[in-house]
């Protein structure tokens, strides 16, 4: 009787544990598949429209791509994936950089630090002193009034492609002495942005071989990239080498085969026109190649241009890449890689004396539509790498009175710039110049990859 009364108690007891077990089982499968991300979301996402020739492909998660080298089969990919680097040249890749600035400008002074603290070597062609002629030059023949402050950054553009022209450079870096840039521009951000430009290029154009680096450090730049991660409030960067391991300043190929691009926006504004021209913007990078590459120097979020955001936000690239596409809005001209052959056009016309465009009165302008509407091949990076920091404008200061441009730069505010996590032309960095201890300790600081302001 005992025997038989027991016999239901197993049965049950028997059933519990097998749906135990079965439940146990359940939960740790779907564990592990919160843990790990699928197979497909190792792989590269890309933009599902219209894109014959390639598409963007986008990293999903930066650690797990590089840890477990997931691919998806049917997904485009980039051949050995940017995410190792070794610092590049004191000329980030480009035969020479050249920096727009007239002698009396408040801004030389503060460019040459910038580059001094962070190892780039920049020269500022000497600027004559412009007459009415040569400003009544630049205006003949077109349909807009062409100020005298847009004038002079004409001439001061033209006279640096001059200067480039008469070098036997290949490429170059045009800057204005405004631009602004993150610690870690030479050390990481550039050839991070030159590889994934050069991968882009050799996956689209099979006929082409490209020289990528040779010498690679593997193990340090993922634990430093790891690190500025992690680190919200005290963003560190890769320490500034003062080596030219990558390429010489002459090689025109760090940034690709020059039959490839003519133009590079490293830098450019966003506007309420780029706002307006959004959708045609992401119809252009849909019909042409592009990519996207994660890169964890980028500053928190919010600290990203709205338009840049809008603009990413809308190709689904997560605000931890920068994204690499046939530009479509370039507007501004304050950091622009260039081939000797594009030079060389533009100088030819719009010189003093050439007719050039009726229809642009400025040079950034030009430069738009030389892109948008002429199919030069231009290349645009979002966010860009250089940004521009906003004290008064040189131009609209020659526009103004004696009197009006005197109290404009005594009442000068230097801002945070978009898209930098850490700025070098920020007041924090600046050192004066009779202080050399104090230039030192801030050289050998940002060298270090610190930088001195908490976020």
């Amino acid at each position: 009787m005992g025997q038989v009364g027991l016999a239901p108690f197993l049965v049950r007891y028997i059933k519990l544990l097998a749906t135990a077990a079965f439940v146990i089982l359940v939960w740790t499968i779907v564990d592990r598949a919160v843990e790990s991300p699928t197979h497909s979301e190792h792989a590269s996402r890309s933009l599902q429209a219209e894109k014959s020739q390639a598409e963007l492909a986008i990293p999903h998660e930066e650690a797990s791509e590089q840890e477990s080298g997931h691919k998806d089969a049917d997904a485009p990919s980039l051949p050995n994936a940017p995410t190792q680097w070794t610092d590049t040249n004191s000329t980030l890749g480009f035969g020479t950089i050249l920096a727009v600035s007239h002698a009396t400008s408040k801004r030389k002074a503060g460019l040459l630090w910038a580059a001094n603290i962070t190892g780039i070597d920049i020269e500022i062609p000497d600027q004559p002193v412009w007459s009415q002629g040569d400003i009544d030059a630049i205006r003949m023949g077109k349909t807009k009034w062409v100020t005298k402050g847009t004038a002079m950054a004409w001439l001061g553009h033209l006279n640096a492609l001059r200067k480039f022209l008469a070098s036997p450079h290949e490429t170059a870096l045009i800057l204005e002495d405004d631009a602004d840039w993150d610690i870690a521009l030479r050390t990481s951000e550039v050839p991070l942005a030159a590889s994934a430009l050069r991968h882009l290029f050799h996956t689209n154009s099979p006929n082409h071989q490209y020289k990528y680096e040779q010498q690679q450090n593997p193990q340090q730049p993922q634990q430093q990239a790891h690190h500025m991660h992690h680190q919200h409030h005290h963003p560190s960067h890769p320490s500034q080498s003062r080596s030219n391991l990558l390429t010489s300043s002459t090689d025109p190929h760090y940034w690709g085969d020059t039959s490839t691009w003519e133009i590079l926006h490293l830098g450019h504004s966003d506007s309420e026109f780029y706002d307006r021209e959004n959708g045609a913007t992401l119809a252009r990078i849909h019909s042409n190649p592009s990519t996207a590459y994660p890169d964890p120097s980028l500053p928190d979020p919010d600290r990203i241009n709205p338009a840049t955001k809008t603009l990413l936000y809308s190709l689904a690239v997560p605000l931890s890449s920068r994204l690499w596409h046939r530009s479509h809005w370039p507007l501004g001209s304050y950091a622009y890689g260039i081939t000797r052959a594009a030079a060389t056009r533009i100088v030819d016309l719009y010189s003093s004396g050439s007719t050039g465009s009726a229809s642009a009165d400025a040079f950034d302008v030009v430069l738009l539509e030389l892109c948008r509407d002429h199919g030069w091949k231009c290349w645009t990076l979002e966010p860009g790498l250089i940004g521009e920091y906003y004290t008064p404008s040189e131009i609209a200061l020659q526009n103004l009175s004696e009197e009006e441009r005197r109290r404009a730069r005594e009442e000068e505010e230097i801002y945070d710039t978009w898209n930098l996590r850490c700025a070098v032309r920020q007041r924090a960095l600046w050192v004066d110049e009779g202080d050399e201890g104090g230039r030192a300790g801030m050289i050998e600081k940002v060298g270090r990859g610190e930088c001195p302001v908490e976020y």
